[in-house]
């Protein structure tokens, strides 16, 4: 679900339904917030032990880390 709402933020942000910089402000801080990966939580024990398992692209995380792109393009087109 957290994707989905991304992906109409993304939406929303190209479309120029958000344009002061007020407004823009209160849709990257929360942004910059989901990219912080400390709480990201993942089904497998394994995962979680090992750090370096974390930041890799596996069927475990995909939905995260393509949230995390999406963030990323959101970001991209405030700024």
């Amino acid at each position: 679900m957290t994707l989905d709402v991304l992906k109409i933020v993304k939406f929303m942000v190209d479309h120029g339904l958000y344009k002061s910089q007020k407004e823009l402000k209160e849709i990257a801080e929360p942004m910059v917030s989901l990219l912080d990966g400390s709480n990201d939580i993942y089904s497998s024990e394994e995962v979680q032990i090992n750090i370096n398992q974390r930041y890799a692209f596996t069927n475990e995380n995909q939905i995260i880390m393509l949230g995390k792109q999406v963030v990323c393009e959101i970001l991209l087109k405030i700024s």
